[in-house]
């Protein structure tokens, strides 16, 4: 099994924590980085966009100006997401495509995992739903998304 790097938990506004996963990916694709994982919760509170939405149709910029929500784009795909700073722990997982499975499905299960086995020693009734997301009892608590960049990909995901 290949060594992982923790970086602990960070309170960050949230242009730099893209900016840091970002980073991550792109120094893992060039080999220049160890498999990681990260937790960090968003300050202020934030819109998060998917890498193909589009802002206009997706966020009020007015609305979230005046509530002090801050709008950045993911790397990764999938819908707006709102980030409680309040509410909210997130995580990501960087490593190499070969250290996950390559059915899209596995790979969201093999990462989620850990997740799982998290959330059970916490006593939570937590198990994976297909394609990407993790149940606790009857609520959905997270999401993962997943770019990919050469040799590495990046899986994030909030937890409220």
């Amino acid at each position: 099994m290949k060594s992982w790097r923790l970086l602990p938990l960070r309170v960050d506004e949230p242009f730099y924590s893209m900016a840091i996963d970002e980073a991550i990916l792109r120094l893992k694709a060039d080999g220049k980085s160890p498999n990681t994982l990260r937790f960090w919760r968003w300050r202020p509170s934030s819109v998060s966009l998917g890498y193909f939405q589009s802002l206009n149709r997706e966020v009020d910029l007015e609305v979230a100006k005046k509530r002090g929500v801050a709008v950045v784009r993911r790397i990764t795909g999938g819908g707006a997401v709102f980030h409680d700073h309040d509410g909210e722990l997130t995580y990501s997982v960087v490593c190499g495509q070969n250290d996950v499975p390559r059915d899209i499905e596995k790979s969201f299960e093999a990462i989620c995992e850990g997740l799982i086995r998290g959330f059970k020693r916490l006593g939570l009734d937590a198990c994976f739903s297909p394609l990407n997301d993790i149940s606790v009892g009857s609520k959905k608590s997270q999401e993962a998304r997943r770019p990919e960049n050469g040799d590495a990909y990046c899986s994030t995901a909030p937890y409220s």
